[in-house]
């Protein structure tokens, strides 16, 4: 009978060889333990590394279920803008999956871009209408994703936009082979059926905002204004700054260019402008005066530029503008730089050699040198780069590019929510914590958690050695399509075209579920004390405490760090 103690009289009575006839219920090895393991939902380390706050593992889990739909909600719940970020991202997520320690990150933005362009997804209207209304000033990606939580939370929220069309950065400053524009206007489309208002060619004076009685103000204006270099003989034709040739090229009043074009810069402004330049038809070279890896400017775009026929100088800083008596453009003037020590930002610090000078020829110059934050309808004061949004004037708040200092997509849809979280705080009378609703260690925030969906984990992120990769045979990453380089530079349509199913599919299951148990069983197969049994709801697992006596076999078997040992207090 199981559990009962059987005695042998003699040696004749023993077996041949050592057998199990029992159970060891009778022995309370607990006892022996001074740790034991706890099952816990824990944070990837892709979810702590991205700004916007995506529930990337959760998304990745649906689409592995077939769930695409499902994944497209998912995503929704705190990113108003997928199909966008799938597509100009410089996906900080990838940079920090534990994949990438073993052959090549997840393709996560890919897989984004491949939920928003297929899934079905339904904007969903508020719960509660609050009474309360908001002015969003600035249609870029940090104005219309607190457009979207705010007005998601039930608040009535109008968005103004000084431009003809909406979108800021992302219709203006974004090339159309990067973000197509019926991409975009599908994002704005949902936002327009949940209720938003928008406002074109209209700026918010302050006198406006009181008489429109407005509750609460954003400011999300973006960096628009130029950061001069102040070249001699900049002045004139021929020069442009890089952000308004682009939203020229992007409203089609600049459709050829022709000659030599020099770029200044190393940004993504600048590949932005020398990649559209070609297309144009002009011979482009882009000047940087450090090296090739201080560059700014995400790699794949600096890639593709060269593909498509940039060529790149570098430490090269530009002096002047050189113009005939006619006043036309006839080159650059540049100072030789000097590459020195690494600085405290990773890149090389450069010295100037006054006397050795060197001109290229051009027909046109383009300015790629920086943005700064555009200026306010009116005047806030408020500290650029605090972690808040709120300003010294009680009802305003700002948020994006004129308060923060990393100025992506991802970091402004980032900002967007912050704001939201902020404002709603203070239409409720409350104050904002930001830390209940902060990945700790992370980037982002999550409006699931402030909306009381969702609990953020605590602890640490899973490492790359809390995984284990025994159960993880290597796998290649998926490659998206691309144009063919021919036939890029003719036209300004989308170069990157995305997975097909099969590659999506596939590729989501090469995804860990870091810290995400998926009921593998493994550590039931492998407790030696047959101390781990599956709750009777499927729901995880109950540890017999009785019999566990902490040997760990159990955390070092789980796939994807989802169980910890934790030392027995007594």
């Amino acid at each position: 009978m199981l559990g009962e103690l059987i005695k042998f009289h003699s040696i004749e009575e023993l077996p041949d060889s050592p057998v199990t006839l029992g159970t060891t219920l009778w022995n309370p090895t607990g006892t022996w333990r001074s740790m034991y393991p706890i099952h816990l939902s824990r944070l990837s380390p892709c979810m702590l590394g991205c700004p916007a706050g995506n529930p990337i593992e959760g998304f990745i889990r649906k689409i592995e279920e077939g769930d695409m739909d499902g994944a497209l909600a998912l995503i929704r719940e705190e990113n108003p803008l997928p199909g966008v970020c799938g597509r100009v991202c410089f996906h900080p997520c990838e940079s920090a999956c534990n994949r990438g320690n073993m052959d090549q990150p997840v393709a996560i933005h890919e897989l984004e871009r491949w939920v928003a362009d297929r899934g079905k997804w339904h904007p969903p209207t508020p719960e509660k209408e609050t009474g309360k209304t908001v002015a969003v000033v600035g249609s870029g990606p940090a104005g219309l994703t607190a457009a979207y939580h705010l007005r998601r939370l039930g608040h009535a929220v109008t968005v103004f936009e000084r431009e003809k069309e909406l979108g800021g950065l992302l219709r203006y400053g974004i090339p159309a082979y990067r973000l197509p524009k019926k991409v975009l206007n599908r994002e704005l489309r949902f936002l327009r059926e949940m209720g938003i208002v928008f406002e074109t060619e209209t700026t918010l004076t302050e006198e406006a905002a009181k008489e429109q009685g407005f509750h609460a103000v954003l400011f999300a204006v973006g960096a628009q204004k130029f950061r001069d270099p102040k070249l001699v003989h900049q002045a004139g034709e021929g020069v442009w700054q890089a952000l308004e040739f682009l939203k020229r090229v992007n409203e089609g009043k600049i459709s050829s260019l022709k000659g030599k074009i020099v770029v200044i810069g190393g940004g993504n402004a600048a590949i932005d402008a020398a990649r559209s330049a070609m297309r144009l038809g002009a011979k482009v070279t882009v000047a940087y005066r450090r090296m090739r890896e201080d560059m700014p400017a995400f790699d794949e775009e600096v890639e593709a530029a060269v593909e498509e026929g940039a060529e790149f100088v570098f430490l090269a800083a530009p002096q002047s503008v050189k113009r005939n008596p006619e006043g036309k453009v006839t080159g650059i003037g540049f100072t030789r730089a000097v590459a020195g020590k690494i600085d405290a930002s990773g890149r090389h610090r450069i010295s100037i050699d006054p006397h050795d000078t060197f001109t290229l020829d051009a027909d046109g110059v383009i300015l790629a040198t920086g943005e700064a934050p555009g200026e306010l309808p009116w005047t806030v004061d408020f500290k650029p780069g605090r972690t808040q949004c709120e300003t010294d004037e009680a009802g305003v708040f700002v948020a994006g590019d004129v308060v923060g200092t990393q100025r992506t997509v991802a970091y402004a849809i980032g900002w967007g929510k912050r704001a939201a979280v902020a404002i709603d705080s203070y239409l409720r009378g409350e104050k904002p914590d930001m830390k209940k609703v902060a990945f700790p260690g992370g980037e982002g925030i999550s409006m699931r958690a402030y909306r009381g969906e969702y609990e953020i984990p605590e602890g640490d992120g899973v490492s790359f050695e809390e995984v284990n990769d025994f159960y993880f045979p290597d796998l290649k990453r998926a490659v998206s399509r691309h144009l063919p380089v021919v036939q890029r530079t003719t036209g300004f349509k989308e170069v990157v075209r995305g997975l097909i199913k099969p590659q999506a599919l596939k590729e989501a299951g090469r995804c860990f579920h870091c810290g995400d148990c998926v009921m593998c069983d493994n550590c039931l197969i492998f407790c030696p004390d047959v101390a781990i049994t599956r709750k009777e709801d499927g729901s995880g697992y109950d540890v017999d405490l009785d019999h566990c006596k902490g040997c760990g076999i159990c955390a070092r078997e789980c796939p994807r760090g989802a169980i910890v040992m934790v030392e027995e207090r007594i």
